[in-house]
């Protein structure tokens, strides 16, 4: 199945947060599943961050998604 991450479980998902909840944890993880992430989700976590709605720091992307195995959708016109 594939799977569109919205930027809420997304941002969870990259930071392991106990607030994802387990069976959205448990089909992203599931190898018979292709989680992806549209680049508007990096976007939207920046500037949540630079606000002050997100806490804490943003994961590095460039460790994290490569080793989470997730796809970025690319924004096209």
């Amino acid at each position: 199945m594939r799977l569109l991450l919205d930027t809420g479980p997304l941002y969870w998902w990259l930071l392991g947060h106990d607030r994802l909840p387990a069976r959205i944890a448990r089909l992203i993880a599931d190898p018979g599943n292709a989680g992806l992430a549209s680049a508007v989700s990096f976007y939207e976590l920046h500037d949540k961050t630079r606000l002050g709605k997100r806490p804490g720091e943003l994961p590095n992307l460039n460790t994290v998604l490569p080793a989470a195995a997730i796809p970025i959708l690319a924004i096209s016109g």
